[in-house]
């Protein structure tokens, strides 16, 4: 643990630590605080001292750029490195000072927004306002009203949509790479942020996201980068063991301690330069899903991946959606179902390992029998994983090299089965990490619509007409 703390670079120190500085040496910091702190009365420590934040508790990297020339503030930290609480407390600065009357809340999912943005113990806005500048919340609205008028609304980038017709000030987003619809959630909420002199905050650990490394790049935005070691001190012992001995000197210790978005990972047999978005075109002349299936439906089970793909006049391949999920078999074979009504599949092209005829049970059960024009196509993997995915991404390959006889294209929303394509290296699989469904789907959609580059390491296992 001292290792740890003689690591910190002074320069990172709150003004509270800095004012010790010159007397203790800095493995002695947080016993020091703490003594600091048992100085004060236990009113001042209790209703002073916790909302001194600018003056006593906040890191340089904690405050605010300290110009105006910018439109976004991207905080991009290991975990447990302060960033939720240096959203909430700039919210708070602004409300206070009136530069931010409306306010846009969005987290991962409607549940982090309020359990970790809004009623966090410590970090959250509720907690770090005082009693009588502390907003009203009203949890059945999604809104919070300050005393002084301002106001705020809650949403989650699940769902963009929502977020529609809101105008604001200041956006206040919460681990953005962990949005499900992130650059539609983001762009929704840009549209509305028009009200005075508008501002946004961005604070998350990084992953792999198209929109965000554009927005880091953007410049208008203010990238600030941070890490664990930064705000050891106020973490518990037993959380900085875990991360530390969990990540710390590997690859992804650089993103989970020190902040870093990673590059590509060597190994991995897709380049983040091969996949290329574009709007879907009007129409298809084929359009296939590819189901890779769990056998069974427990908790710690592999997911089905489900992925549709459909291929234009010109050959051109569109990747449309991932539907990849956990459930049961009939389940998974329902979601394929309706994915075929919906995007116009005429095929579903499965792996049947575990026995084409264990899939037609499944595939009745589900009512496959009702939709005659569509059809179980069931391929037996005759290879290994690694190599199935080789012609896959041999053709992406080609496919972004100039002058190609066919182009691949993802939709927007793809995140996850982008940063699988681009991280998964096999042979270095650890316990847990589960089968690589999404890219085995992906194997199979492609093989549906007759992408072969060098060979597929598929053998035909015949067609299964619908019943």
């Amino acid at each position: 643990m001292t290792d740890t703390v003689l690591t910190r670079d002074p320069a990172t120190f709150s003004p509270i630590e800095r004012s010790l500085l010159a007397l203790i040496s800095p493995e002695d910091h947080a016993e020091a605080v703490a003594a600091f702190i048992d100085t004060f009365t236990a009113h001042e420590r209790a209703d002073v001292l916790p909302y001194s934040w600018e003056s006593l508790w906040a890191r340089p990297s904690q405050l605010p750029p300290d110009h105006d020339d910018w439109d976004t503030w991207y905080i991009r930290a290991g975990r447990g490195a302060g960033k939720s609480r240096t959203l909430s407390e700039t919210v708070r600065n602004r409300v206070s000072r009136g530069l931010s009357k409306a306010v846009t809340f969005i987290g991962p999912t409607a549940a982090e927004a309020r359990d970790v943005m809004i009623e966090g113990p410590l970090s959250g806005l509720l907690a770090v306002h005082p009693p009588e500048s502390r907003p009203l919340y009203e949890p059945s609205k999604r809104l919070l009203t300050w005393p002084n008028g301002a106001i705020g609304h809650i949403r989650s980038g699940e769902d963009p949509d929502a977020l529609r017709g809101l105008q604001s000030d200041l956006v206040a987003g919460d681990e953005p790479s962990s949005w499900s619809y992130g650059e539609d959630a983001w762009n929704n909420a840009m549209l509305g942020n028009r009200l005075g002199n508008p501002k946004a905050i961005l604070t998350g650990t990084p992953k792999r996201r198209r929109w965000l490394r554009v927005l880091a790049r953007d410049t208008r935005t203010v990238l600030t980068e941070g890490s664990t070691y930064e705000n050891i001190s106020n973490l518990a012992p037993s959380f900085v063991r875990l991360v530390l001995d969990r990540y710390e000197g590997t690859r992804l210790g650089l993103q989970e301690i020190h902040g870093r978005e990673l590059d590509d990972v060597e190994g991995a047999q897709w380049r983040t330069e091969w996949i290329v978005q574009n709007a879907l075109p009007a129409v298809f002349t084929k359009v296939v899903i590819g189901w890779d299936p769990a056998v069974t439906s427990k908790d710690k089970s592999d997911a089905h991946g489900i992925v549709v793909a459909g291929k234009t006049a010109n050959g051109d391949v569109f990747v449309i959606d991932d539907l990849t999920c956990k459930t049961s078999p009939v389940g998974a074979a329902r979601i394929c179902l309706a994915a075929a009504v919906k995007y116009g599949a005429r095929t579903v092209v499965i792996e049947d390992n575990q026995g084409k005829d264990t899939w037609l049970s499944v595939w009745k059960e589900a009512g496959g029998g009702d939709h005659t024009d569509v059809r179980l196509s069931p391929v037996s993997a005759s290879k290994s994983k690694e190599q199935r995915t080789i012609p896959a991404a041999t053709a992406y390959e080609r496919a972004a090299a100039p002058n190609p006889p066919f182009r691949i294209w993802h939709v927007k929303g793809l995140d996850l089965l982008e940063e699988m394509m681009t991280s998964w290296v096999f042979g270095e699989e650890k316990a847990g990490d589960g089968s690589p469904d999404r890219l085995d789907a992906l194997v199979w959609v492609l093989h549906g619509l007759g992408i072969k580059a060098g060979g597929t390491g598929i053998s035909r296992a015949g067609s299964l007409s619908a019943l």
